[in-house]
């Protein structure tokens, strides 16, 4: 994804300058001042970010920083500043054509099962249910927990989600969720839902995440993050009359819902509603009495 770094600083007013024809230099966030004098460069033919003081840090941090939002929001912003870019990686994106999907591990072990008891899930119903499993030790997904996407009954991809928290990740510089890759998925992820097998009413409430449409149950569906595909779309118009969105409080994200609920009742579903859960966090962190309380308020 080449980005255009100029555009995106001139608009948020962020000291740059342009040395070479390869870099947009800014004065790096993570070190003192007396190290400052455009350090920092994002090259624009690799997509890296590199501090010739203090090295190598993700451009999602580092644009956090510069940019002084939060780090969900860093996503949707490079969105806007991508152009033309964009549009070739879309017609050039990668295809789903695995035939078979293989776990990284095939249990859920103590590790996993104390953390979703952590968050106040019953690990042998989750286990049963949803087929979650993990963490492994070693190997590319070790310490997440694996969370297989199902889709007409069949395991067509799956996310590896980070057992540390939010603050954690962000440290350290690493991803909370990490997904299977396209090409080695029987479906692209984007095309689908998560859940949409536990749907089977002609309505379902639309969330943003796994842990979200777990902790509602049955007729919940998640888009996997706060953007949903055309594919996603139709898919939802198709499906159901009616969709109740339920996206998490962040500001960021109820103007995608708002967006979402747009999009679907120009695909024709006539009953689409904003769900202000009035909580101060998302459905995953919810309590079982919060979800009743939610679930009886809307007549479910």
């Amino acid at each position: 994804m080449q980005i255009d770094y100029v555009r995106l600083f001139n608009d948020y007013h962020v000291d740059y300058k342009r040395n070479t024809d390869n870099y947009v230099n800014v004065n790096c966030p993570f070190h003192d001042n007396g190290s400052r004098g455009y350090k920092g460069g994002f090259n624009l033919s690799e997509g890296f970010y590199h501090c010739w003081v203090c090295e190598n840090h993700s451009i999602y941090k580092v644009l956090k920083e510069l940019l002084s939002v939060e780090y969900y929001q860093v996503e949707g912003i490079l969105e806007k500043y991508t152009g033309n870019v964009l549009v070739r990686n879309k017609l050039n994106k990668k295809k789903a054509s695995a035939q078979k999907i293989v776990l990284p591990c095939d249990e859920l072990n103590e590790r996993g099962r104390n953390y979703l008891i952590k968050r106040n899930f019953d690990p042998d119903y989750i286990y049963e249910k949803y087929k979650v499993i993990g963490i492994p030790f070693t190997g590319r997904y070790a310490g997440r927990l694996i969370l297989p996407l199902f889709y007409n009954n069949r395991l067509v991809s799956f996310q590896a989600r980070s057992i540390l928290s939010k603050r954690k990740c962000d440290e350290l510089d690493i991803l909370r969720y990490e997904s299977l890759g396209i090409e080695y998925s029987v479906i692209n992820p984007k095309h689908i839902l998560y859940n949409l097998d536990n749907c089977r009413n002609d309505f379902a409430v639309v969330t943003e995440g796994f842990f979200d449409a777990i902790r509602w149950g049955d007729d919940c569906c998640a888009t996997l993050g706060t953007s949903t595909s055309p594919e996603q779309r139709v898919l939802l118009a198709k499906r159901f009359v009616k969709l109740l969105i339920v996206f998490d409080p962040e500001a960021e994200a109820q103007e995608r819902a708002k967006k979402l609920a747009k999009q679907m009742a120009a695909l024709g579903v006539n009953d689409v509603q904003l769900i202000d859960t009035e909580l101060k966090h998302d459905l995953g962190a919810a309590t079982e009495k919060e979800i009743k309380v939610l679930k009886r308020s809307l007549g479910i």
